[in-house]
């Protein structure tokens, strides 16, 4: 039980983390997160060349795919704390996928508020992170189960 607390509480903070910087990045200005972009694209650049052409990759790639990740986290982090409690019934998914569409939704809003423009586009990406995060956390939570049950058999 001990442990199990430890890992719910290790889930919040992450959860937390994650949610400051998606808001936080959102209130930045356009040319601090233009910037932030740029030094992300220099960073990742040689590995993307891996699997893609050099000219594919732009800075407005990285900020989609940005996107797509911190709400691929924020999903496995929501759904995990339903794993770590035991409550993986529908009505706990659909709560997760509810606060991830909230959370996308309040990213963008807060674009306002630094003269960046919104963009249901964005809304669909993040939503759509958070659904994969959320379906990969699950499918690792069954394969294991399964496995378990494979050896109690």
């Amino acid at each position: 039980m001990k442990r199990q607390k430890a890992f719910l509480i290790i889930d919040i903070l992450l959860l937390i983390i994650t949610l400051a910087f998606i808001w936080l990045s959102s209130l930045e200005s356009a040319s601090e997160s233009a910037e932030k972009s740029e030094g992300l694209l220099i960073a990742i650049a040689p590995i993307l060349e891996l699997f893609l052409s050099a000219d594919r990759i732009n800075e407005h790639m990285i900020r989609k795919l940005a996107h797509f990740i911190e709400f691929a986290l924020l999903g496995g982090e929501l759904i995990l704390l339903c794993v770590i409690d035991r409550r993986t019934r529908p009505q706990q998914v659909i709560n997760c996928l509810s606060a991830s569409l909230a959370v996308a939704v309040i990213d963008e809003a807060l674009q306002l508020l630094s003269d960046r423009g919104p963009q249901i586009t964005d809304v669909l990406l993040d939503f759509s992170g958070a659904v994969f995060g959320i379906l990969f956390v699950l499918l690792i939570y069954v394969l294991v189960r399964m496995k378990k049950h494979r050896k109690q058999v």
